[in-house]
């Protein structure tokens, strides 16, 4: 079916094109398969060189619960807040944790180290509104895939400074299909797998 949408392999076409070939692709999700959530809403956070996207997702209304920053995949070249969203439901659901969906800027019209300047800005301005997202002083940084990778910047940026947030920490980005990585290690899962 993927072929039928694209006449060539993704990297012999246009940075253009790979980003309207991964928006088709939404179009063939099952939507019975997103979790209805109480709020979902569009923010923005600060990013390393002015405000980005972002996405909050609530699993409940009411509770202290953890924060989730959560950077989405696409080789740093696609992707964006919709194409990560029924992932970021799952996970809000699974982890019983606030999920920050945040859109860093892309390849090739930001070049490296963008992505990762953007996750490690994102990650601290969540941090630093810990009480206003999940509540507790809980925060984990995750990813798939590019996003999953920005995650080392964050850890090598917040081991400097665990003073400031004693409760973050870093997940291993991962599906978020039954017995995968992410789902074994939230703590609502751990004991269903």
């Amino acid at each position: 079916m993927l072929n039928s949408m694209q006449a060539k392999p993704m990297y012999e076409g246009t940075v253009e094109e790979a980003r309207a070939s991964t928006r088709a692709s939404l179009g063939m999700r099952d939507p019975d398969l997103a979790p209805d959530l109480p709020a979902v809403e569009d923010i923005s956070v600060a990013g390393a060189a002015g405000d980005l996207p972002a996405r909050v997702y609530r699993p409940v209304l009411e509770g202290r619960r953890p924060t989730i920053a959560y950077f989405h995949g696409g080789g740093f070249v696609v992707g964006d807040l919709d194409t990560i969203d029924l992932t970021c439901r799952n996970v809000a659901v699974l982890c019983d944790a606030v999920v920050v969906s945040v859109d860093y800027r892309l390849a090739p019209e930001h070049r490296a180290p963008a992505a990762a300047q953007d996750a490690i800005a994102a990650a601290i301005r969540i941090a630093d509104h810990l009480d206003a997202l999940g509540g507790s002083d809980v925060l984990g940084v995750a990813g798939d895939s590019a996003g999953g990778s920005c995650r080392p910047s964050w850890r090598k940026h917040s081991a400097t400074r665990a003073a400031r947030w004693p409760g973050s920490s870093c997940s291993t980005p991962s599906p978020t299909s039954p017995g995968s990585p992410i789902t074994r290690r939230c703590p609502r899962t751990r004991t269903a797998t």
